[in-house]
């Protein structure tokens, strides 16, 4: 058993340092866009601050003191519970504007898993909520809105009434590591509720009403649970569209559907919980892993082998109505996974992409943010895959910004699948030698394209996707779809050095979807970065041009423009509109040129944007030289 508590203990201590860093993350966020003179918020925020950090180490010394995991256990989970109530409390006191919709490109997901279902007529709102439960409402929201006083009108059209509307924490919203719970188990509740899929099992045929009106229990002491078959059997009926929703998740994702659950319930205190509306978290653990079966792929075992050890057993909750409709459900689950795997959208086939997740995993564990196409059949990476990947390489606690990479591959996904569509091609490279070079010499086309032909071996250059070969000495570089814009403030000046500024109090974080554009207006900056993420090896150096066809409509990529050797990331991008006249932008266009050349081979050092996949906020005032310049001027 101790080894079981092990896996169990190591899992819960990932879930704390990565949910630790995220409150920090998230705080930091929204502390950075209020203006100084708020100061009572300003403190609150710096209370909150300090504790991920302190909760961490917390944790760490519980475990190194502990004679066992089993001891250290109860308090980890203390520990986990309280990070989410902490988060729900920055969500309802300090977030304020810092809530609101979040991206179109999520949005864009979201409407696409509800296509494969053949319900894209609803449109997608997503929002932040509270931090421990996902909500979900769908339907005829004009109804919803004007139906007391009879205001909604029947003749809209149906694309103009039907919505679906999510709230989801923010931290789990659009995270890679919980893709299962919103595009899995969320959309599923619309699925579910739409197409009464819960009247297709037919649990009255099963359901044994003459023991159920046997069972003497409540929920509380209000004894709002009598002892009636009709109250149980009302609540096994909202337990089923639960675990359906679940099995939906694992149809369409796999193993990491059942990470993904099993830590969010653990993180919420949902394992044991018992509700009307939700069956308790060690039971769905239970059924998913049985609908699951077998997983022979030693790593992407791992991922589940915490939960496995834990419910491989039927949960017994000492509670006789729990018990009885717990057993039900072992007894009839079946029924639940088979319906699930009848939906319109096709399930995901972990056993047979073991090859291609173990490839992303490699490559997220070096640093490089996945591969549009998997060396093993030829054949284009998943999103599923990516997901199923990134649990893998956290489980293997690689020191790379996994969920970061991950991010940013699925939308390399979502990019291609746009571009294919649209008749883009996706151009394979031959292997070949590089010319012989002296240091200091640039790369010429066939030398760029040696590089990158041997992009997984020492000396080779990735850059991913990569949609056109080199022309000439140089690789275009396309818009990402991330950007910091600048807006205007009633602060009379920034300084970089002064620890109690931030610059996102005059610079806004923008992430569009691929249909979208951004206009950059006369004498603005903007900071951009590539579509393309790249990896250099230690001898090569590089530096980035705006495309002469841009140049001369007045853009210019202005500063920062030297890359050094070993790095790994998305090039941020500073566009300056020289012209007299806005000039419409749109993620995917090819507006800048890598230009390379080698150099004597640099060792890795300690970067301070370390795999950034987008424009990041200056860091200026933790320049090492800072206490410096701040103790000569006085401070």
């Amino acid at each position: 058993m101790e080894d079981v508590n092990t896996l169990y203990v190591d899992e819960l201590r990932r879930a704390i340092e990565i949910r630790s860093k995220e409150l920090g993350r998230v705080v930091s966020d929204l502390q950075g866009s209020v203006p100084k003179a708020r100061s009572s918020l300003h403190r609150a925020y710096n209370l909150v601050r300090g504790l991920p950090h302190g909760l961490t180490a917390l944790a760490t010394s519980e475990i190194d003191r502990a004679p066992d995991p089993t001891t250290a256990l109860p308090f980890l989970q203390i520990l986990l519970r309280h990070l989410s109530l902490v988060a729900d409390f920055v969500e309802d006191h300090l977030a304020h504007g810092g809530r609101h919709e979040l991206s179109q490109a999520l949005s864009d997901e979201v409407s696409e898993e509800l296509g494969n279902l053949n319900l894209e007529f609803h449109n997608v709102v997503i929002s932040h909520g509270e931090a421990t439960n996902f909500t979900t409402l769908f339907g005829d929201i004009d109804a919803h809105v004007n139906g007391p006083v009879d205001l909604n009108d029947p003749s809209k059209p149906e694309v103009e009434r039907f919505f679906a509307l999510f709230r989801v924490p923010r931290v789990e919203g659009s995270g890679v590591f919980w893709k299962p719970i919103l595009l899995g188990h969320e959309v599923a509740h619309v699925y579910v509720g739409k197409r009464n899929i819960v009247d297709q099992i037919d649990l009255a045929s099963t359901f044994d009403f003459d023991k159920a009106s046997s069972i003497s229990s409540s929920l509380g002491p209000d004894e709002s649970l009598a002892s009636n078959s009709r109250v149980l059997f009302r609540i096994s009926q909202s337990w089923a569209k639960e675990l359906l929703c679940d099995a939906h998740a694992l149809h369409r994702f796999g193993p990491s559907a059942i990470a993904a659950l099993a830590e969010y319930f653990a993180t919420i205190g949902a394992l044991d919980n018992l509700s009307e509306t939700h069956p308790p978290g060690w039971l769905r653990i239970h059924l998913m892993l049985d609908w699951l079966g077998p997983v022979n792929d030693a790593r992407l075992r791992q991922v589940i082998e915490p939960w496995d050890s834990l419910a491989s057993n039927a949960p017994s909750f000492e509670v006789p109505w729990a018990d009885f409709l717990s057993q039900f459900f072992v007894d009839h689950g079946s029924k639940l996974k088979s319906l699930a795997g009848d939906c319109p959208a096709d399930g995901y086939k972990s056993a047979d992409r073991h090859e291609e997740i173990r490839l992303v995993a490699d490559r997220l564990g070096m640093g490089i943010a996945g591969s549009e196409t998997v060396n093993t059949t030829g054949g284009r990476t998943e999103k599923q895959d990516v997901v199923n990947a990134a649990w893998i390489v956290r489980s293997e606690e690689a020191e790379t910004p996994v969920d970061s990479l991950a991010r940013k591959a699925i939308e390399n996904i979502a990019f291609i699948d746009s571009w294919l569509e649209a008749d883009g091609d996706l151009p394979a490279i031959i292997v070949s030698d590089p010319p012989d070079r002296s240091v200091g010499s640039a790369l010429s086309q066939a030398s760029l394209l040696a590089r990158l032909s041997r992009r997984d071996e020492p000396g080779g250059i990735v850059v991913t996707p990569l949609l056109q070969f080199p022309k000439g000495a140089a690789l275009d570089l396309r818009l990402g779809n991330r950007f910091i814009v600048f807006r205007r403030t009633g602060d009379s000046s920034f300084d970089p050095l002064d620890r109690d500024t931030d610059s996102r109090a005059f610079q806004v974080y923008r992430e569009l979807s691929w249909t979208e554009q951004i206009v950059l207006h006369p004498q603005e900056l903007l900071l951009a970065a590539t579509l393309e993420y790249l990896v250099l090896p230690a001898d090569i150096t590089a530096q980035v041009i705006t495309r002469s066809s841009y140049g001369r409509l007045g853009l210019l990529s202005a500063t920062a423009v030297q890359i050094h050797p070993n790095y790994h990331g998305c090039l941020t991008l500073e566009l300056v509109n020289l012209s007299n006249l806005p000039l419409v932008l749109t993620p995917g266009e090819r507006v800048a040129q890598l230009v390379a050349w080698t150099t004597d081979p640099v060792e890795p050092g300690d970067e301070k944007y370390h795999c950034p996949i987008g424009p990041e906020f200056s860091k200026a005032r933790v320049d090492a030289e800072s206490d410096v310049l701040r103790a000569i001027r006085g401070e």
